[in-house]
């Protein structure tokens, strides 16, 4: 067993994990965020997948966005004692006060301008957070993977 391979998948599936470079070619947009979210992976013996967040930016009018996300209601399951990963979300216009979550399933007209943040969800763990190695648990504090927050409250470790 090993911890879960972060960054898995993306809520489009033509964009799954292309180059920013590509996709910025081929389509009127600009790639302003591209990251792993911290805390998206369950906590566990094995910490789940991590989710990737990528925000995106429209240069254009009357874009046509088709949403097809899963899991953004109920969160993708631990097992075994693990927790579970973090539900995904689809945001129009992040951190400004035209903020909007938007739903899962449909179909919408985004415009020059708009932001859409595309969070994806993280995976579940696997087994006993409190069995976790250690060393693999100061990794990922240092990587940025798991917060001091996360790893007191889920991992019972003061960071």
């Amino acid at each position: 067993m090993k911890d879960g391979r972060d960054g898995q998948d993306s809520h489009l599936a033509r964009f799954m994990n292309t180059p920013i470079e590509a996709a910025e070619l081929e389509f009127p947009i600009r790639i302003e965020r591209y990251e792993f979210i911290s805390d998206s992976g369950g906590a566990g013996k094995y910490r789940g997948a991590l989710s990737p967040r990528r925000d995106i930016r429209m240069l254009v009018d009357d874009v046509t966005f088709s949403r097809y996300a899963d899991r953004q209601k109920f969160p993708p399951w631990g097992l075994f004692g693990g927790k579970d990963g973090l539900p995904g979300k689809l945001i129009l216009n992040p951190d400004t006060p035209q903020e909007k979550r938007v739903p899962s399933k449909g179909i919408m007209k985004l415009n020059k301008g708009d932001v859409i943040s595309l969070r994806c969800p993280g995976a579940g763990g696997y087994g006993n957070p409190s069995e976790r190695d250690p060393e693999a648990l100061k990794a990922d504090l240092r990587d940025g993977k798991v917060t001091p927050e996360s790893a007191r409250r889920d991992y019972g470790v003061e960071a």
